[in-house]
């Protein structure tokens, strides 16, 4: 569960709108939320989704098992190469 947990965290963390502040939509839509389909459907990007993403975070750091995983190697390079992206001074609108 964990390696999924931590698979999914990746792809969000990677479809961040250039701000940070909101997940983007690829079909420009918000989910399945009806409500919510107006303002981030028009930007193409929401915050609710970036709230859970930070519970799974939270859910994933307090983990106290300190047991060897086995990941994936597409998703450790995945994650390799986000962290270096995410690393570097890059213009907003660039990443």
């Amino acid at each position: 569960m964990f390696t999924k947990l931590l698979t999914l965290l990746s792809v969000k963390l990677a479809s961040l709108d250039q701000y940070g502040i909101g997940i983007m939509m690829e079909s420009e839509k918000p989910g399945w939320n009806d409500a919510m389909n107006g303002l981030p459907g028009i930007f193409g990007s929401g915050v609710s989704e970036t709230v859970e993403l930070r519970r799974v975070v939270e859910l994933l750091m307090n983990q106290e098992d300190e047991q060897v995983l086995n990941i994936p190697n597409e998703v450790n390079d995945f994650l390799n190469s986000l962290e270096l992206e995410l690393s570097k001074e890059n213009d907003e609108l660039l990443y």
